[in-house]
């Protein structure tokens, strides 16, 4: 398996770049505005994302934010299987009982057939959703719970991508460079 992240910012990029990927799994983690330099409005964004769907592989899926009404409205139009990722109800895979822990976060992920508490060792409430992201790609290759949570649990953050950092005083530096 690989993961491959498609960055963009114009119109064409996502459908360029999945068109060379071809995936078998397709997620996007949220739709908001950003690259709004190079699409002009959130929905623009929605639909340069979108793209990635053209070119999902037959009988795969697209993973998508169900705490997102952008994301919402592109499983509402998307010709592959969808499974929806967040806290919400509607959400396959789900976060719930979240709570800050370390420099972390805690949540019982729920599985569709199971149930799993993850530690997770990167600051941010949104790394809970791209957790839940990452889960539902394992699920749906058919790795278990433990398997998923092991994984995750593992995730060490890369040097200037979200690595935490205590000062002498205690202070905490999250670098993000």
């Amino acid at each position: 398996a690989a993961v491959v992240e498609m960055g963009m910012n114009h119109p064409g990029e996502i459908a360029r770049l999945s068109a060379i990927a071809r995936p078998d799994i397709g997620i996007i983690t949220t739709i908001g505005p950003a690259h709004l330099e190079g699409l002009g409005t959130v929905e623009d964004v929605m639909r340069a994302k979108g793209e990635i769907r053209e070119n999902i592989k037959d009988g795969g899926w697209i993973v998508l934010n169900a705490d997102n009404s952008y994301c919402l409205r592109l499983g509402e139009s998307a010709r592959q299987k969808v499974m929806y990722f967040g806290t919400s109800e509607q959400a396959h895979i789900r976060a719930v009982d979240v709570e800050k822990s370390g420099c972390g976060s805690s949540f019982t992920m729920l599985l569709p057939d199971e149930r799993v508490r993850i530690d997770l060792a990167l600051p941010g409430r949104f790394m809970v959703n791209n957790a839940l992201a990452a889960g539902a790609a394992g699920y749906l290759m058919g790795i278990a719970g433990k398997e998923i949570k092991a994984g995750i649990e593992s995730v060490k953050p890369a040097k200037g991508r979200m690595a935490v950092a205590k000062t002498k005083h205690g202070v905490m530096v999250i670098d993000d460079t």
